[in-house]
């Protein structure tokens, strides 16, 4: 017979898990079950704060002012029951009262939970012009893709489905880097219930850094490409994680 006190059950049982926070050069880390500011009665989302930030100065939240663009917060029936933000892929999308905080190095990585209502959809996009951009969706034949362009050099990442992409909850893992060498690489992953999936590009040119502009959740700059399904999560670091990094932070977002 072993008897436990509480203080050693749980030092012995509890689950360890890192948080972004533990990790440098985070620039944001939007939640849908944190610091979101909604309309009670109607649900209707105005603000999702950065979790990365007490001040919110310079800080990566998000803001929607246009009521018929505003998603709406549901505190149930998400993945494992889980909170989450509604998009009607019509309208509504949220976007960033500050720049995307990606501009002092030519490498990054992001993080985002979501699922896509339907094709041609993208949960995440960052557009200074058409020229320089950065976004990640499910293209028209239901695969994941993301795209980091910058001028001449336009880096696409694809990841073929073996079963739908729509309608799956999922995580997605972005990350670029640039070697100093003039070699970039633009590296993806999909992981569901089911499946763990990665792709690479690799190109060669001259890169500068992404400079000024906004990002936006569940759109193509706020006008076209609309998200019909969910959104829980979004991570953003200022480099390329290494591998276990990747697998630590996807870790936390497979426990949560």
């Amino acid at each position: 017979k072993i008897t436990f006190t509480m203080s050693g059950f749980t030092k012995c049982f509890r689950p360890t898990s890192n948080f972004p926070t533990d990790y440098s050069d985070l620039r944001g880390w939007l939640s849908a079950d944190s610091l979101v500011t909604f309309d009670i009665p109607n649900k209707r989302v105005t603000r999702v704060g950065d979790r990365t930030s007490v001040s919110q100065v310079n800080a990566s939240y998000v803001i929607q002012e246009t009521v018929n663009k505003q998603p709406t917060r549901i505190g149930y029936d998400g993945i494992n029951d889980k909170t989450y933000l509604s998009f009607d892929g019509v309208r509504q999308t949220l976007l960033s009262e500050n720049y995307l905080m990606v501009t002092t190095q030519s490498s990054f990585t992001i993080f985002e939970v979501s699922k896509f209502g339907d094709i041609n959809e993208l949960v995440f996009s960052h557009v200074k012009e058409d020229t320089r951009k950065i976004q990640i969706g499910l293209n028209e034949d239901d695969e994941f893709y993301a795209q980091a362009v910058f001028g001449a050099q336009d880096l696409t990442v694809t990841i073929g489905n073996t079963t739908h992409i729509k309608g799956a909850p999922h995580i997605g893992v972005v990350r670029r880097t640039h070697t100093g060498t003039e070699v970039d690489k633009l590296e993806a992953w999909y992981y569901d219930a089911n499946n763990q999936k990665s792709n690479t590009e690799i190109a060669t040119s001259v890169i500068a850094h992404w400079t000024d502009g906004g990002f936006y959740i569940g759109s193509y700059r706020g006008d076209s490409l609309f998200l019909s399904g969910e959104f829980n999560e979004l991570i953003i670091y200022n480099r390329a994680l290494s591998d276990d990094e990747v697998n630590e932070i996807v870790g936390y977002l497979n426990y949560k």
